[in-house]
């Protein structure tokens, strides 16, 4: 693993197979995204291209599928070793980030159903 320094105080990780690649690609620098909560690597090229994309992009052969996006396993954008990134649809990218926000990292929250659940308060007046 190594580290790529970034903007902000920020690093990202990566492989030590793409570390050299990506410090050829030129300047990163960290950008927040407030619709995720995350820190991210990015170029800015027009649009913002992210570290993560670049990686896995040069892994699969034909690019990310339409429908698709890419996921860090463990909840830090800035983590971009090629284990820590999986490719999911956005329904599943959607819930995985829901479900860390409401801390269900490692298993799925509760199914509840269609069940109704009722909470009595009492008043102590």
């Amino acid at each position: 693993m190594r580290k790529i320094r970034l903007s902000q105080g920020k690093v990202a990780l990566v492989d030590n197979g793409d570390y050299e690649f990506l410090l050829n690609f030129g300047l990163w620098t960290a950008r927040w995204k407030r619709a995720t909560d995350l820190w991210y690597a990015v170029r800015r090229e027009g649009r913002y291209l992210y570290m993560h994309s670049v990686i896995k992009e040069m892994i699969e052969d034909h690019g990310i599928p339409a429908g698709m996006v890419i996921d860090h396993l463990d909840g830090d954008g800035l983590n971009n070793q090629r284990a820590n990134l999986q490719i999911v649809t956005v329904a599943e990218n959607a819930r995985r980030w829901h479900n860390r926000k409401l801390g269900f990292v490692n298993c799925r929250p509760p199914r509840l159903g269609h069940r109704r659940i009722v909470v009595a308060v009492r008043s102590h007046a």
